[in-house]
C-alpha cells in the first residue's frame, strides 16, 4: 500500500477518543476478545490504519501517536466510542503525506516542520482539529530529535516556541508544548540506549538504569567503576517516559544477543523511575523466556541488585507509578484527591519543573535558569493548575509491582543506598522497601538453596541477604560520586561475595 492511499482516505484513518483516564485502549494479538493483551496500551489522541474491520473489530497499523505498531481494539465498549473516522485537513494532509515519505526517505525537512509547529500554535487557540493538529506537529518534532544530531535543535525550538505562547497567550498552545518537554526531561537522554563492550571473554553483564530526569551522561561515574574494576561489559539507559516500552525492547534485545548462559549479570538502578524500568525489563524478560524466545532465564544469571535511593512507589502520592505517567489534567488525579485528600500534582510540578531546567541546560538553550526560554518554562510549570484542556499521556508500561516478579528476586540478594537527607525518596521509603525484601515468602528458603554454602558478606546479619548503607548527607542519586568510596566497598563487597561462589 502506498503512502498516498494511507493518508488519503479519510474512511480508513480513525483517532483513539477513549480511555483517556487509562492511558489509552486495550489492544489484543488477535481478533477474538479472549486473545493475548499486547504489553501497552494504544494512547488516546493516536491515528491509525484501517487493515482490516469485521465486526465492531478493527485490526490496525499505527500512523501516529504511541502504542502497539499493529493490533486489534474495539471500535465501542459499553456503549462508548473508542476510536472515530477522521478527516485531514488539506494542510495537514499534505504534512503527513510528506512525513510517511520522510520516515524512508529523508525527505521531510525540519524547518518544514517547524514553520507547520509553529503556525499550529497560533490557531491552536481555536481548540478542536488545531489543536491536535499542534499535537501531533511536536510529537513528530520530538521523534526527530531522537538523532542526537538535531536533538539540541529540536529542544531549543520548542522551548522558544513555548515563550512565545506565553508572551502571545495562546493559552491552548501552552500546555501542548510545555507537557511533552516535561515528558522528554524524565530521560533527557530521550531513548538511548549505550552498550560498552569491554571484554570479549564476556565475563560479567551489568545493566545500569538511572533515574528520573536524569541523562546517560550522569551515569558514567557507575559505568566506568563497573567496567574498569570488574572488565564488565554495560547497558545503560535513562529510563524514559516516552516510548518507555520501545527503549527496553532495545535494553531487552541488545541483553539477549550479548548474553551467555554462563555470563553473570548485576542490576545496579537508580531511584523510583530505575527501579520501576528494570521490574517492567525483568518481566519483559521472563515473558520471552516462557513464549521460547531464550533459554537465558534471568532467574539463573542475576547474581545480585545494587539500589540506589530508590523505592516500591507511593502510590497515589507518586508521579510515576511503576513506569506509568499518571498526568494532572486526569479524572484519575481527582479520584486520587478525593481518596487521599492529597493533591499528587504537588509533587509532580517541581520534579519534572527541575527535570526541564537539566534538561535546557544540558542542550544549552539558556546558560541560566533565570534566562528564556528556560524562565518561561518555569511560568508555565507553576500554571499548570489553569490549562483548560487535558494534557494527553503517553501509553505506559504495565504496572510491574514487586510481588509479579518476587519469585525471580527470591535468591538474589540486593543492597539498599539511601540517605537521610534525600528529599525524594525518603530514607523511610527506601527501608519499608527492604522489609518488604525480607518478608518475600520463601527468600531464607530460596537464598539458601541457591547459595548454600554464602556468608555474611552474601547474606547480611539477618541472613535474608538485604544489606542497607545510610548516607548521613548525600543528594538523591550522588552517593556513587559525593561517596564514592564508603557507596563502591559497600557495592564490591556484595557483587565480590556472589561473583567469588560462582568461581568468577
Amino acid at each position: 500500500m502506498s503512502t498516498e492511499e494511507v493518508v488519503t482516505s479519510a474512511e480508513r484513518l480513525w483517532r483513539v477518543i477513549g480511555g483517556a483516564d487509562k492511558g489509552g485502549i486495550l489492544v489484543r494479538r488477535d481478533k477474538a476478545l479472549n486473545s493475548p493483551e499486547a504489553d501497552q496500551r494504544l494512547a488516546t489522541g493516536s491515528l491509525v490504519l484501517n487493515l482490516e474491520l469485521l465486526g465492531g473489530r478493527l485490526r490496525y497499523q499505527l500512523v501516529n501517536g504511541f502504542g502497539p505498531k499493529e493490533g486489534w481494539v474495539s471500535l465501542t465498549l459499553k456503549e462508548k466510542t473508542l476510536l472515530e473516522p477522521v478527516e485531514l485537513s488539506p494542510e495537514l494532509l499534505k504534512l503527513n503525506q510528506s512525513k510517511s515519505t520522510a520516515s524512508q526517505n529523508q525527505e521531510l525537512s525540519l524547518d518544514q516542520l517547524e514553520r507547520y509547529t509553529e503556525r499550529q500554535a497560533k490557531l491552536a487557540q481555536a481548540g478542536g482539529q488545531e489543536e491536535v493538529n499542534l499535537r501531533s506537529a511536536v510529537e513528530d518534532l520530538l521523534a526527530f530529535a531522537k538523532d542526537r544530531s538535531v536533538r539540541k535543535r529540536v529542544i531549543g525550538f520548542i522551548a522558544r516556541l513555548l515563550q512565545q505562547a506565553l508572551g502571545n497567550e495562546w493559552d491552548v498552545a501552552i500546555p501542548c508544548l510545555c507537557w511533552p518537554l516535561a515528558l522528554t526531561s524524565w530521560a533527557s537522554s530521550l531513548q538511548d540506549v549505550e552498550y560498552y563492550p569491554i571484554s570479549a571473554v564476556k565475563r560479567l553483564l551489568v545493566l545500569v538504569a538511572g533515574f528520573g530526569g536524569s541523562h546517560i551522561d550522569d551515569l558514567q561515574p557507575a559505568v566506568e567503576h563497573w567496567t574498569t574494576q570488574y572488565g564488565a561489559d554495560v547497558i545503560c539507559w535513562g529510563p524514559s517516559l516516552v516510548a518507555s516500552t520501545d527503549q527496553l525492547n532495545v535494553v531487552l534485545d541488545k541483553l539477549l544477543k550479548v548474553l551467555t548462559p554462563e555470563q553473570p549479570v548485576i542490576i545496579h538502578f537508580c531511584s523510583d523511575g530505575g527501579f520501576a524500568s528494570v521490574r517492567n525489563l525483568v518481566r519483559m524478560w521472563h515473558e520471552h523466556v516462557l513464549n521460547g524466545g531464550t533459554q537465558i532465564s534471568p532467574h539463573d544469571v542475576i547474581q545480585c541488585v545494587v539500589s540506589d535511593s530508590a523505592c516500591l512507589g507511593r502510590g497515589s502520592l507518586g508521579l510515576i507509578r511503576d513506569g506509568y505517567y499518571c498526568d494532572p489534567a486526569h479524572r484519575e488525579y481527582e479520584q486520587e484527591v478525593l481518596r487521599s485528600g492529597q493533591d499528587p500534582s504537588l509533587e509532580a510540578a517541581p520534579y519534572l519543573m527541575e527535570a526541564g531546567l537539566r534538561m535546557l541546560l544540558y542542550y544549552g538553550t539558556c546558560n541560566a535558569s533565570f534566562e528564556e526560554p528556560a524562565a518561561s518554562y518555569c511560568r508555565a510549570m507553576m500554571s499548570y493548575k489553569t490549562w483548560k484542556c487535558q494534557c494527553l499521556e503517553p501509553a505506559g508500561l504495565q504496572h510491574t509491582l514487586l510481588p509479579t516478579i518476587e519469585d525471580i528476586f527470591l535468591g538474589i540478594p540486593i543492597l539498599i543506598i539511601t540517605s537521610k537527607t534525600d528529599a525524594i525518596v525518603q530514607v523511610a521509603l527506601s527501608m519499608f522497601m527492604a522489609d518488604c525484601f525480607r518478608k518475600l515468602p520463601g527468600r531464607a528458603q530460596a537464598l539458601f538453596k541457591r547459595w548454600p554454602s554464602a556468608g555474611e558478606d552474601l547474606l547480611g546479619e539477618d541472613g535474608l541477604g538485604v544489606h542497607t548503607l545510610v548516607f548521613e548527607k548525600t543528594p538523591h542519586c550522588k552517593g556513587f560520586v559525593l561517596n564514592a568510596k564508603e557507596y563502591w566497598n559497600a557495592a564490591d563487597r556484595l557483587a565480590q561475595a556472589c561473583l567469588g561462589l560462582r568461581g568468577w
